[in-house]
């Protein structure tokens, strides 16, 4: 009976596991499966962190007369995990973390159509989380996760930094769908529409363009 042949050494080496060990490789990655698992890992860091936020003001609502935190820190950790929730979870979940695996793998395509768009937005969302992190080491916000004026403008607190915080989350969620709306339109298969698209994109049995 022939031996089976030993396995080489590039065998597993296309995993986008494997290629590159350390954390720049990861952080300066174009490749979108790479980019979408550091998503995944933000979104689920920020999921947690918000769900201990939430339970440490519910905690207060409990006992209302207990001294557990002031009604300054009430606001400001309220304002968090609604910022969190918001901006740090539910944005960047579906286009960025799932879509940005999934779509090019169902259009059979080998990446994004802009992966450098792709991770510029992480770069954001990265940059976003950091001054959101700032403003809570600075005083917090207190004025709800909308930031809405007049209160917003008189209210103490590092609200311009959470502001901007906020901004940086929305256009790291603007580039990723871009770079999802792009990647279908310009990788979807030959022959078919927008109107005949599923909802992430088509099957892998059609050959792309």
């Amino acid at each position: 009976m022939a031996n089976r042949p030993a396995a080489g050494p590039a065998e597993g080496r296309d995993s986008y596991l494997a290629r590159g060990r350390g954390a720049l490789p990861w952080l300066f990655s174009l490749d979108h499966k790479r980019i979408a698992v550091l998503y995944l890992a933000g979104v689920a860091v920020s999921f947690l962190a918000g769900l201990l936020l939430a339970v440490a003001f519910r905690s207060q609502l409990l006992h209302p007369s207990s001294s557990l935190m002031s009604p300054a820190v009430f606001a400001r950790l309220f304002t968090l995990h609604g910022a969190m929730m918001v901006f740090l979870v539910l944005l960047p979940a579906i286009p960025a973390a799932l879509g940005g695996f999934v779509v090019p793998l169902m259009l059979g395509a080998k990446n994004v159509a802009l992966p450098r768009l792709n991770l510029a937005g992480f770069h954001l969302y990265l940059l976003g989380g950091a001054l959101l992190a700032a403003a809570v080491i600075t005083g917090g916000a207190g004025t709800g996760w909308d930031f809405l004026p007049p209160y917003s403008l008189t209210t103490q607190g590092s609200v311009a930094l959470t502001v901007l915080g906020a901004v940086a989350l929305c256009l790291s969620a603007v580039f990723s769908s871009v770079t999802l709306l792009v990647t279908i339109q310009t990788l979807r298969p030959r022959g078919m529409g927008w109107s005949q698209l599923p909802l992430f994109g088509p099957s892998t049995s059609s050959r792309p363009c």
